[in-house]
């Protein structure tokens, strides 16, 4: 029998320029490799893990101390050694998806067995996979962490298509023996838990391979065919479409996972890839359903072949509907489960015959028990499950495990004597039989947990035999209301979860504007007895899916909330959809009056979609609603709809309750005495005099870039590695980001502070400790230094500015606000007067002695974001969408516009004005007399501000983060000059600088943690300038080098003197020395 990486590299060697991989990593990367470049690089790690002759390595012999670890490499196995017939090791793989890891998978498969682990896994099932398989070595990629409690030794380091890997061993399991008696293990898998627990299968090559060779045959796949790969890595039908490709020379389409959750995303790759074989469960199918008929299975663009399996196959009726006008597309419904891995049958589904009509006949030939008949489960429509593939054999068995009969229904058996995969522990918990056919060769056949019958020589599935509730002392089956509601022509698709002690139907169609759940109960009540019919039905745009494609129950059970239809016709239905969608979206089971939403779990993201399902259901905006989510609690909330609800209808209604105000009656709206203390001042502060001529002279560096006053003169250098040079521990979690302040006596301070409450000043360059002081409350604004140099400020959400010594950290004044400051303060160099925004919605300008200039309510809507100085006016931007021009000197408001949501980016200056992003994606350009310049939409979430490089030329490039991972660089008109494509969503702000006098670098820090230092230069511009003489920049984003810090990464990252500082969510602040090469 042959193996899976013969079959590879055989194709390998006839077709070695062929596509072989073609990896999406979103809509608009990729990257592709050729058979040769995939063979290459598989061999260079079957030689990293079995040393410099590429024999299997004899590991049972590996000595326990570390001294001979290090000559693990170097070690090799004799072909002698080979021949004995060793156990393959089995090799897990934690890698994230994409051309690397199936080159991994490859190399591995040589001489061992791989154990493909998810690299976004918890610590609890990591450890639970690496206890139950106890692999003794790990291919881990280097932006994946290793977190297990256990000792593991890095033995090798290398490099796979440029991504970084290290091979580990785990030292506990050095001496652990597979108690396997299969020699050709290929592989370990887990169930998808379908069919109960989830389990670890053992999978040998003479197991999976004739699922390849049948396939192939069947679908009739040649070299011209592209294959999708739908299903995850740790899903057993990822390695039949993974060798149906490497068998024929065919090309394998793959996409990361977050690409096959956007349907309109993972379609348009197929269309572009020119997709012809798809494999994939129906469910993943139907989300896509509104645009297959134009396309994947249309006429012209149509597939070759679509396979459905993994759950129950769609009505034909419904199948039907999906195809577009003389489709030529060959389906089939393929059943199987991972205990026998992949698939064990397949039918070949001819849509314009005539559906498959049992049910007449079955009810002649199916005499049963306690009046319940078989055809209570079964629709007119079904197909079967096929006929049995290649050394497979099929059975339906009775509770007396005896053979069904025509008509007959009982459990559904998978097996046969070649096909056996060692399950769990090893232990074959399933039925053996002697085939006489085969003289006394053995059949190990597993049940499969689903109920089926017999009908003219084909099987039928009739769902999950655990899919039986008892409800009232009788038994219930849910499929049995599947697919009764299934047989109603509206109905696409049902799936019927039980919850708690309630049953629930989510219905799926295609026309749920007419479609009401009571039409769905009437209907039911013709075919159900009403002791079975359920408690709730839900109708649902789509079934949504998990990981693997199957249906997610968990997802059903949150669209059980959001699809509630709800009447807005009083305070009460008020009160419910807000209590309905809060606990929803923080996952939370109540809600109670005096709750916030971000004390419950909430952050900004969450807010915004609480918002828009909210008005998505009110069917009005509400300006202010996402600022009194994050900042109010529920009953302010609830307050809000409730006025916006009678603005709106202009009509007087009187609720069941009046709400109690949650402010008392002495108090202003924001809970501060109505005569706000203008400034709360800290007497007998004694503070060391710093010379002036020190102070004044100064570099501030901050996440809007460099600002010097005085001679300072920094040299930066283009990066190609970075060292950690020091770290420091605040407590909690750092939101804040940086400011570095250097004077002119060589001393460069760090300022920052941190959910602890604390604030530090730090030496920059060490990472000693100058002081520490302890604020009120907890800290996310973005500190500033004083026009004199002498005081630091900083927010916090006491609703306190506090001014700081910088010389000892005494308190010098703190003023008050009527709520939090999560606004960074901005100071204006030519008056000293410090500028911030507040949640009471106000901005305050003071003087340097902490007196009140003046104050400004400029909206409804509190303000986040940091204000921004252009000479003689302070712009600044508001939670309701309001951006506003302010005279610096007097507090009036010069100018105002809306920019229709939320601003959580801070405005920056830039040549002809400002510039910053609303909440929905769109990067304004406003002059600085208020008029709107241009537009640019990125069409998602933006929460990073933007920075602004002048380059030499006299160019401007405007950097902005967006949550769809991507950082987009602007010029002064708004046009796009290029796109760096992340990992993960950006809400730091980017930090820009000029390297060599001559390269542009940009430093991006993604929430995943992942800081990325990024070159603009021109491709290949290792030593090309990108600042031409003719005065036009060419912006090509690469990533130069890339450092994983633990934490996820809200605040920005700050820039000096080729020191790096990053401050994570993790608690920690850390500096990296950029070093070049």
């Amino acid at each position: 029998m042959d193996k899976l990486s013969d079959i590879f590299n055989e194709t390998a060697r006839k077709h070695p320029d062929n596509v072989a991989i073609v990896f999406h990593e979103n809509e608009s990367s990729f990257h592709q490799v050729t058979y040769k470049q995939l063979q290459d690089e598989s061999m260079n790690v079957a030689g990293t893990i079995s040393g410099r002759h590429g024999f299997m390595v004899d590991i049972s012999d590996v000595a326990s101390d570390e001294s001979n670890f290090d000559a693990f490499a170097r070690k090799t196995v004799s072909s002698s050694d080979i021949n004995n017939e060793q156990h393959p090791s089995v090799i897990a793989i934690l890698c994230h998806p994409g051309p690397a890891v199936i080159a991994c998978i490859l190399g591995v498969l040589k001489y061992n067995a791989y154990f493909y682990i998810n690299p976004d896994c918890s610590k609890v099932e990591l450890m639970t996979c690496v206890n139950r398989v106890k692999p003794k070595f790990i291919l881990v990629e280097e932006d994946v962490s290793v977190n297990v409690d256990l000792d593991f030794i890095v033995i090798s380091a290398f490099a796979v298509f440029d991504k970084s890997f290290k091979l580990i061993l785990l030292k506990e399991l050095q001496n652990h023996v597979l108690n396997y008696g299969n020699r050709d293990l290929a592989y370990v898998i887990t169930t998808s838990g379908s069919t109960g627990i989830p389990k670890f299968v053992y999978v040998p090559h003479r197991c999976i391979i004739p699922n390849i060779y049948d396939f192939v045959k069947i679908f009739r796949i040649g070299i011209e065919d592209a294959i999708f790969c739908a299903a995850p890595l740790t899903f057993d039908p990822s390695v039949v479409d993974l060798f149906m490709a490497f068998k024929t020379g065919a090309k394998l389409v793959m996409v990361a996972p977050q690409v096959l959750k956007i349907p309109d995303v993972f379609l348009d790759i197929m269309i572009k890839e020119k997709v012809t074989i798809l494999q994939a469960t129906p469910t993943l199918v139907l989300s896509i359903k509104a645009k297959v008929k134009e396309t994947i299975l249309s006429k012209d663009l149509g597939l070759k072949v679509l396979a459905l399996g993994g759950e129950s196959f769609p009505k034909l009726s419904v199948l039907k509907n999906w195809l577009g006008k003389n489709c030529k597309t060959r389906i089939f419904n393929i059943y199987g489960i991972t205990e026998v891995s992949c698939w064990a049958t397949v039918e070949e589904v001819n849509v314009d015959e005539d559906v498959h009509c049992i049910k007449n006949d079955l009810a002649t030939n199916n005499p049963t028990k306690n009046n319940e008949n078989v055809l209570d489960n079964v629709s007119d429509d079904m197909v079967p499950i096929g006929k049995p593939l290649s050394s497979t054999i099929i059975k339906v068995l009775k509770s007396d495990y005896e053979e069904a009969a025509e008509g007959e229904q009982g459990e559904i058996f998978v097996g046969g004597t070649e096909r056996v995969c060692w399950v769990d522990d090893g232990s074959l918990c399933v039925l053996e039989f002697i085939n006489v056919k085969d003289n006394d060769s053995k059949q190990v056949l597993r049940q499969t947990g689903d109920k089926g019958v017999l009908k003219n020589g084909s099987i039928y599935c009739l769902g999950r035999l655990d899919f039986i509730v008892k409800r009232n002392g009788k038994k219930i089956s849910l499929h049995e209301i599947t697919r009764a509601c299934e047989t109603f022509s509206y109905i696409e698709k049902c799936m019927t979860i039980q919850e708690g002690k309630k049953i629930i139907a989510f219905v799926c169609t295609s026309n749920e504007t007419v479609i009401s759940e009571e039409i769905v109960k009437k209907d039911l009540k013709s075919l159900l007895s009403y002791w079975k019919m359920p408690d709730e039905i839900i109708i649902v745009k789509e079934i949504p899916f998990n990981e693997h494609g199957k249906v997610s129950k968990e997802k059903l059970l949150e669209e059980r909330q959001i699809g509630i239809t709800c009447n807005i016709t009083n305070s009460d239905s008020l009160e419910y959809l807000l209590k309905t969608h809060w606990t929803t979206v923080l996952g939370i089971n109540t809600v109670h009056y005096k709750d916030n939403f971000v004390k419950c779990g909430g952050d900004s993201l969450s807010a915004i979609h609480l918002a828009e399902e909210l008005e998505k259901h009110l069917t009005y905006e509400v300006p202010e609603l996402l600022d009194v989510i994050l900042n109010r609690n529920f009953e302010n909330t609830l307050e809000l709809l409730t006025r916006c609800y009678h603005k709106e209808n202009k009509k007087t209604f009187y609720p069941r309750k009046r709400l109690r105000r949650a402010y008392p009656k002495n108090e202003s709206r924001f809970g501060q005495q109505s005569g706000i203390s203008e400034r709360d001042i800290v007497l007998n502060i004694k503070t060391k005099e710093i010379q002036a001529d020190i102070v004044k002279q100064k570099c501030v560096v901050s996440r809007r870039g460099f600002f010097k006053y005085g001679n300072f003169e920094v040299d930066l250098l283009l990066p190609q590695h970075t060292e950690l040079s020091w770290k420091y521990n605040l407590g909690k979690c750092i939101d804040s980001s940086p400011i570095i302040v250097e004077y002119s006596n060589d001393k460069v301070y760090l300022f920052v502070g941190s959910h602890s409450h604390n604030f530090i000043c730090a030496d920059a360059l060490s990472g000693g400790e100058y002081w520490s002081i302890t604020l009120a409350d907890r800290i996310e604004s973005s500190p500033n230094v004083s026009q004199d140099g002498r005081f630091v400020y900083v927010g916090c959400y006491s609703g306190d500015l506090f001014c700081i010594s910088i010389d000892d950290g005494h308190i010098f004044w703190k003023y008050k606000t009527g709520d939090v400051i999560k606004s960074s303060p901005v100071v204006d160099y030519s008056t000293g007067y410090v500028i911030f925004g507040s949640h009471d919605k106000n901005l305050y300008c003071l003087n340097k002695e902490g007196k009140l200039v003046w104050k400004n309510e400029i909206s409804k809507g509190s303000i986040f974001s940091s204000p921004c100085v252009c000479d003689h006016l302070v712009c600044v931007a508001t939670l309701d969408g309001v951006i506003a021009g302010v005279d610096i000197k007097s507090g009036v408001t010069l100018w105002k516009d809306h920019v229709s949501k939320p601003v959580f980016s801070s405005p920056a200056k830039y040549s002809e004005g400002i510039v910053f992003g609303n909440v929905i994606g769109d990067i304004f350009g406003y002059s600085f007399t208020g008029c709107r310049l241009w537009k640019y939409e990125v069409g998602s979430n933006i929460f990073s501000s933007p920075f602004v490089l002048k380059l030499q030329s006299g160019e401007e490039v405007i950097a902005i983060g967006c949550h769809n991972n991507n950082v987009y660089f602007l010029n002064s008109k708004g046009e796009k000059k290029s796109v760096y494509c992340g990992k993960s969503p950006v809400y730091a702000t980017p930090f820009l600088y000029i390297a060599n006098n001559s390269y542009v670098i940009s430093v991006i820090c993604e929430t995943s943690g992942l800081v990325n230092i990024v070159s603009l230069n021109d491709e290949n511009s290792s030593c090309q300038p990108v600042l031409h003489s003719t005065g036009k920049t060419s912006l090509t984003p690469s990533t130069v080098t890339e450092i994983k810090i633990p934490g996820e990464l809200f605040a920005s990252p700050v820039l000096h003197r080729n020191k790096l500082y990053i401050c994570s969510r993790d608690n920690f602040i850390y500096s990296f020395d950029l070093k070049p090469n």
